[in-house]
This record gives structure tokens, sequence and C-alpha cells, in this order.
């Protein structure tokens, strides 16, 4: 009985000792139970690398044009302004379409309607108002040689708004692979310029973006060429000439300093 007795107390005992010691742990500050950072790890490492914007370009010749034409229409009520415009737009289209033109190469680029107050002998503004309407519309030529007949078709069909002539590209992938692979290679060489100012040498690439600039139909043509609206009444249009374009690619790239 007694060494039952003795045994009950000595487990007792243990166990109040375990628990003293579990709670004194558990009631530390968390600060004094985590390990310290070292000062070295916590100190920031600075990138050695050189940023460079490497440029290519390709002359090409444009093998599409893009023309900007429409109606300009005017009358005394909305209604009578809008009719005669959208009877006019339907002639461009009709003769557009009966010259070759595809409907899908035909987009409606504008259509405004506004109204102009008319002013008396006294500069006093009248009751009367004049109503204007412009009905533009972008039409897409793939054989350049037609792009003079196309102008006069439309002006014949009543066009009396010509905006310009753009040119570009139908399918630019293969040249713009072209100007990436010298973009490439500038940004490289002045890369390995700068290195060679400063006495270091050039390491692997860190990272690669390309910087887009802005143009017509293929947002990297960095010069069109633009023929302003002609003059009417002076027995067509005559010859159109498209002459000669730059597509203009733009790498961004990082380069690690060894």
């Amino acid at each position: 009985m007694k060494k039952q007795t003795l045994t009950i107390i000595t487990v007792l005992m243990t166990l109040a000792l375990a628990g003293a010691v579990a709670w004194s742990a558990w009631g530390q500050p968390a600060a004094s139970i985590a390990a310290s950072p070292s000062v070295e790890s916590a100190s920031p490492t600075l990138s050695r690398t050189i940023t460079v914007v490497g440029k290519g370009s390709v002359k090409i010749q444009p093998d599409m044009a893009a023309l900007n034409l429409g109606v300009q229409t005017m009358g005394p009520t909305v209604k009578e302004a809008t009719g005669e415009a959208a009877e006019t737009m339907d002639a461009i289209l009709a003769a557009l379409k009966a010259a070759g033109i595809a409907d899908r190469d035909i987009q409606t680029s504008g259509y405004n309607v506004w109204a102009d107050a008319n002013h008396g002998p006294e500069r006093l503004v009248e009751q009367q108002m004049t109503y204007r309407v412009n009905n533009n519309v972008r039409v897409l030529v793939r054989d350049l040689d037609t792009v003079g007949t196309i102008l006069d078709v439309a002006i014949e069909a009543g066009a009396n708004a010509i905006h310009g002539v753009s040119f570009g590209l139908a399918e630019p992938e293969t040249l713009e692979a072209e100007a990436r692979e010298l973009a490439a290679e500038n940004a490289l060489a002045k890369a390995q310029e700068l290195a060679a100012l400063h006495d270091v040498e050039v390491g692997q690439v860190v990272s690669i973006s390309e910087v887009l600039s802005g143009g017509f139909m293929m947002s990297n043509f960095e010069r069109m060429d633009t023929m302003m609206a002609p003059a009417f009444g002076a027995g067509g249009v005559g010859p159109i000439t498209p002459g000669e374009l730059e597509l203009s690619m733009q790498l961004q790239v990082v380069y690690a300093i060894e």
C-alpha cells in the first residue's frame, strides 16, 4: 500500500514539473524564442545590370492602301441632311462594290450630325438652324494599281470629302521577325559598348520586352506615305505613288554584369 501511494505521488510530481516547464516556454515572448536574423542577410543586394533598347528597321514596299472618304451634307432639318447623306453614301458604296471592293474591305469610320446657328446681318442668332452631316468610310484597296480609279469612282458617285490615302502591308509577320532579329543584335552591341566603357563584361539576359510604336494598320510602321485630298474638277485624281515604308521594332533588354 505504501509503495502504491509513493508511486502515485512520484507520477503527480513529474506531471506537475512538466506542466510548469511547458507553461514557462509558452508564456515567453516570440522574440525570445525565435532566432534573430543576421545582419548580413538583412542587408539588400544591389543588382548589377545593363538596360538598353535595341532598334531594328526593315524597308518595305507596301501592298495595300486605305482610303478615307465620305460625304458632307447640310440642310434646314436633320431629316433632310441625313437623308441626303444616306442617299449619297448608298451610291458611293454601290460604286465601290461595282469597282471590285469587297464588303469586308469597307467600314464606317465616322458619322456625325451637328447644328449650326445662322447669324443675321447684326450677328444676332436667328431661329433657323442649319444641320450638317458627315458620313465617312474606310476602304481597303488590295491592288495598288487601282487606287486612283477607286477614288475617281467614289468622287463620281458623290464623295465630296477625301481625307487621305495611307499605305501599309497586309501580312507583316515575316518582316517583323526580321526587324526583331536586327533589334536584338543592336541591343547586344549597345550593351557591349556600355560594358567596355565601364570595364565590365556583359552577362546573361535577365529580361526582354517588346516596345511598340503607333502607326496605321500595323502598329510598328514608323512612317506612312499619305496623299491629301485631290482637287475636285481637275479631270481625275491622277497617279498615286505608294513609295517606300519602314517597319521598325524595338526591344528593351536587360543584361547581367559579370
